[in-house]
């Protein structure tokens, strides 16, 4: 189904020729080129970075390049989103740093929380502040149930040949021909000051799509195929991919988007699809003709990577517990069941906090098939209209039964619910027994539709990471979600709930005949780009609140080890609960309780004990008077010697106590700054991990003051919780540029080396180290 060469190789109009760098040379690249009757360069050699200038992906980088080096890009957006989890935060943050309007279109959508009740007035109170935010600064309003942020985007937003940085880590347009890039809120914030995106040159792979998918066959089988190839070791890790071949006429849009939105969980930075008279066709059923233009490579490209996929080997996949690469054939689980689901409760429940609460797919199984207790079809990746559309052609006249399975559906906006009813597509669902929703991503985060306590759940959405679903593992709670395509899903619903591909039932074609009413948003929807009105105040709720005073970063640090994670990879959803705790996202203080509180509890009272200390060490300097248990701390560090008062006060003039986490490999996952942002407001001061999983989540550690340090695993191997981390000199280090310290482990009395490294810090991330966080960086 998908063949990899990492090595890369030569495209040449759409037709692979070389296959391995490492193995062909230029020389036997030429000869490849001749024995095909291919010679675009006369014989001579080919400028391997000549032809990378041919793809896509780098001459849209190239056009919003600000940058006078090539090795580093330095972009300027077309446009920029946000939700409601994430817009309070930037908005407050970018007011701190000296905005005064939006200098491109910048869209607050409310989707995430509208239908959590948890807070009160809280989701209403952040609404409205995003509309006298619009107001005020000349932004775009889209209210709650109208769209999801990525529908809402594509079909109003994208254009080929722009960029979009949206706050929201599933930010992608690539089938539309735009380039989508997820980013914490600092990065939001930079482009509302004016400045640019920075990041080295992006390596580019192509993905090439041949042949065409099976009836039965959705878009989330194909991306969970390459998903399931791509993410084991990082491949793709901020790469683009760039979808080309002959496979990509035989797809339609909806189903195009549905596998773009999920090369998220690829790790991948971006990606970008050839466009054809498919794409211009939707552009000018979307009322935007003007925004279509033909996208695809050069006549002779070098990719750094190749993908091969073949549609027509795709079959419907399930992505089972904890992750959407942990995907497998549905028919092989069927005919294999009882082993693979042993071995996914081993690795599943290793990765599980509460020894209580313990993985039992073993126990669902009837007659040799998963028995599965809801279904879910939501948000960017479920929710369009082809997917809902097909599941009625499946579902008509049958039903999901009176027992304890249940079927929700959510379109992804009020277009496509009205084109939905328009067809029928909806009455065909309702008399299922399906439940219509309108558009949110609760589902998809934990904020709708939660399973019974050991229920499982199957469902079209982007993530399946444990607790996602909503599940309290604090109070002996444990639910379960695997991914399916909606087809299959569908076909589970009318077999009651046992697992079924849609391969096995009747898949009618679903009809091209889409008209899109834009009506409803001309109605709702507030458009006040280039009309600010400075005048008018912004509204806040009682639980919106300003960040706390950040410090900048001290000459030396001594952080308390508040957490060790040894799981191979930690994703922002442990590091800072989705679902319901987001519904306080608006008051940094209280959001940051819940730090870490499903994978680590004991970490919150860890890292305030230094926090207090460090409120101790800035009170003291303040009013020029000892404080005991200062005192003491300096002794430890310093041997046991009871420093005298003079050495005492350099010493806590120097030296800024917090915290630190370690972690394998943090930061897979969701773009929400609040991972990082949450220990900041709690005294954290670094990370240290043997590598990050994603640059977003190390672009918000350093966005917030936090060091973004990394070791080797072998000194990694010996740090424990509670452990104290001297690091002299930082400071300096951080300023004159420095990519490694010395640093010392003080544990029982000893001191311990250790060698912290922070490597690839541009002037402009050690500058917001040295600061404190943006805010100062910005506001100075």
């Amino acid at each position: 189904m998908v063949r990899v060469s990492k090595g890369g190789g030569f495209v040449f109009g759409g037709r692979l020729i070389a296959e391995d760098a490492d193995a062909c040379g230029p020389e036997a690249v030429n000869r490849l080129l001749s024995e095909a009757g291919l010679d675009p360069w006369k014989g001579g050699r080919i400028d391997r970075e000549k032809a990378r200038r041919g793809t896509m992906a780098h001459r849209i980088l190239v056009e919003h390049d600000r940058s006078e080096d090539p090795q580093v890009l330095k972009i300027r957006f077309d446009s920029l989103a946000s939700h409601d989890i994430t817009y309070v935060g930037i908005i407050q943050s970018a007011r701190a740093s000296g905005m005064e309007a939006f200098p491109v279109p910048y869209v607050l959508t409310n989707c995430h929380n509208s239908l959590c009740a948890v807070g009160g007035t809280i989701n209403r109170d952040d609404h409205l502040f995003g509309l006298s935010a619009a107001r005020k600064y000349g932004g775009i309003f889209v209210p709650a149930h109208q769209a999801v942020i990525h529908q809402f985007i594509r079909e109003m937003m994208t254009g080929c040949g722009r960029m979009i940085l949206a706050s929201d880590s599933h930010t992608r347009y690539g089938a539309l021909g735009t380039m989508g890039i997820g980013e914490g809120g600092g990065e939001i914030v930079k482009q509302l000051l004016g400045k640019t995106y920075d990041l080295p040159r992006p390596e580019v792979v192509a993905v090439c799509l041949k042949g065409q998918p099976c009836p039965g066959v959705g878009p989330q089988d194909v991306a969970l195929t390459i998903i399931r190839t791509l993410f084991p070791g990082g491949w793709a890790k901020n790469k683009v991919l760039e979808f080309i071949g002959p496979g990509v006429a035989n797809l339609p849009i909806d189903f195009r988007n549905g596998i773009d939105v999920m090369t998220t969980e690829t790790a991948c930075l971006s990606s970008i699809w050839l466009t054809d008279a498919r794409v211009e066709e939707w552009y000018g059923i979307h009322g935007r003709p003007e925004d279509y233009r033909r996208l695809e490579p050069a006549d002779l490209c070098w990719y750094d990577g190749i993908v091969e996929v073949d549609l027509g080997r795709v079959v419907p996949m399930i992505a089972l517990p904890f992750h959407p690469s942990n995907a497998w054939p549905i028919a092989e689980l069927n005919r294999k069941a009882p082993e693979i689901l042993r071995e996914v409760e081993e690795a599943g429940n290793k990765l599980l906090e509460n020894s209580k609460r313990k993985m039992r797919l073993t126990e669902r199984l009837v007659g040799g098939r998963l028995k599965v207790d809801q279904g879910v079809v939501a948000g960017c990746a479920g929710g369009t209209f082809d997917n809902l559309a097909a599941m009625a052609g499946i579902m008509a006249g049958k039903s999901i039964g009176d027992g304890a399975f249940s079927l929700s559906a959510y379109p992804a906006s009020q277009p496509i619910l009205m084109e939905l009813t328009r067809n029928q597509s909806i009455e065909k669902l309702m008399d299922a027994g399906v439940t219509i929703r309108t558009a949110f991503c609760g589902p998809c985060f934990g904020a709708g539709d939660t399973p019974a306590n050991d229920a499982l759940c199957v469902r079209h959405v982007t993530r399946n990471f444990p607790n996602r679903e909503g599940s309290k593992p604090g109070d002996g709670q444990l639910s379960l979600v695997a991914l399916m395509d909606a087809r299959s899903i569908a076909a589970t619903a009318i077999r009651g709930g046992v697992l079924t591909p849609a391969t096995e039932v009747d898949c009618p074609p679903v009809s091209a005949n889409y008209v899109f009413n834009g009506g409803m948003y001309d109605k709702r929807v507030y458009r006040g780009f280039g009309n600010a009105r400075r005048e008018e105040p912004l509204r806040f709720g009682p639980n919106i609140a300003d960040w706390p005073k950040m410090q900048p970063l001290t000459e030396d640090l001594l952080l308390i080890l508040a957490s060790v994670i040894r799981d191979p990879v930690t994703t922002t959803d442990e590091l800072i609960p989705s679902g319901e705790t987001s519904s306080y996202r608006s008051d940094p203080v209280k959001l940051a309780e819940f730090t870490l509180s499903r994978k680590d509890p004991g970490y919150l009272p860890r890292a305030k004990t230094f926090q207090r200390l460090e409120s101790l060490r800035l009170v003291s300097l303040a009013e020029g008077r000892p404080v005991g248990e200062l005192a003491e701390l300096c002794s430890t560090v310093q041997g046991g010697k009871r420093p005298r008062s003079e050495v005492l006060r350099q010493w806590l003039g120097r030296t800024g106590l917090g915290s630190a986490i370690f972690a394998v490999k943090p930061g897979d996952g969701s773009a929400r700054e609040q991972a990082a942002s949450c220990q900041k407001v709690l005294g954290g001061q670094a990370n240290i991990a043997l590598e990050y999983a994603t640059k977003r989540y190390r672009s918000n550690l350093i966005n917030w003051g936090m060091v973004p340090f990394t070791v080797e695993a072998p000194a990694a191997a010996d740090l424990a919780v509670g452990d104290w981390i001297h690091i002299p000199e930082i400071r300096l280090a951080v300023r004159e540029g420095a990519e490694e310290i010395a640093a010392f482990v003080i544990r029982d009395g000893a001191r311990i080396p250790l060698t912290l490294k922070m490597e690839g810090l541009s002037p402009e991330d050690r500058g917001i180290l040295l600061a404190g966080c943006l805010i100062n960086y910005y506001a100075r």
